[in-house]
């Protein structure tokens, strides 16, 4: 029988990148992110390579920013042959709407 060996993915990782202390994500959650600790790209890749781990789905940290996708989105554009990203929309916002829509249009 002939075994087949398919790629690793880690479809949820939650970065938290220098910008993020933890204070500034969505009013109604709490972060419990330690202050001052972090998970940027460049350090996660590094995890990957040693892991073994071929691609990922990046997913905004929404204890730590909230609805602000832009540095989960970013990074997932500094490698898009790696990374997918999942994003956080405020479905209650007045420009809930524009807002998904510029998130899907634009990524």
């Amino acid at each position: 029988m002939e075994v087949i060996r398919l790629p690793r993915v880690d479809a949820n990782v939650h970065l938290v990148g220098e910008h993020g202390n933890g204070d500034e994500g969505a009013p109604a959650w709490r972060s419990d992110w330690p202050k001052g600790h972090t998970l940027t790209v460049e350090a996660y890749r590094d995890k990957m390579r040693s892991a073994d781990v071929a691609k990922a789905v990046l997913t905004t940290t929404v204890r730590v920013d909230g609805f602000d996708n832009t540095y989960t989105a970013e990074s997932a554009a500094s490698d898009s042959d790696r990374f997918r990203f999942v994003g956080n929309v405020d479905v209650l916002s007045a420009d809930a709407l524009a807002t998904l829509r510029y998130w899907a249009g634009e990524w």
